[in-house]
């Protein structure tokens, strides 16, 4: 319950001002810069995944490759966004849109592996609710934003060229 409450907290305070900016509907130019959002989005979701697992001396370092790996991670997967607006472009063949979709997902399957190495040796030295919590904060902070906002009506914060 208190990750719940942990959560639901991080998330109030880190829509808040995306609604703001929203809500003020201010020139294309007023707007934060998308890829910026998106690092200070990723940096609250490390901080908070740690701040969960209550790390000790002895798993801070095992921790600090985890959370390198997560900030790669952010750069490739707005890359990856970029890329998959591609599979919108329906005037390609649907082979090549197979054929595009297929290499990210094989992209994707190396990262996740590359990411299951790093955290089993995290993973071996913390406690059962430890790995508990980060299953629960890893999954619950995983970062869909570009399709919430683009559904939320906010495309400007995915979208550096909207107007």
């Amino acid at each position: 319950m208190r990750i719940f409450a942990a959560l639901l907290a991080l998330a109030l305070v880190l829509a808040g001002p995306a609604v703001t900016q929203a809500q003020t509907a201010a020139p294309a130019a007023d707007h934060p810069d998308p890829a910026e959002t998106i690092r200070n989005l990723n940096e609250g979701r490390i901080a908070f995944i740690a701040t969960a697992l209550n790390l000790t001396e002895t798993q801070k370092p095992l921790w600090a490759p985890v959370a390198d790996f997560l900030r790669q991670q952010n750069a490739a997967w707005a890359a990856a966004e970029q890329e998959g607006a591609k599979d919108r472009d329906h005037t390609q063949p649907l082979s090549a849109l197979l054929e595009g979709r297929a290499a990210r997902l094989e992209q994707q399957a190396t990262e996740d592996r590359k990411f299951g190495d790093l955290l089993s040796a995290l993973e071996a030295k913390l406690t059962d609710d430890q790995r508990e919590t980060l299953k629960l904060a890893f999954f619950a902070t995983r970062p869909r934003l570009p399709q919430i906002l683009n559904r939320t009506g906010q495309r400007w914060l995915a979208d550096p060229d909207f107007q």
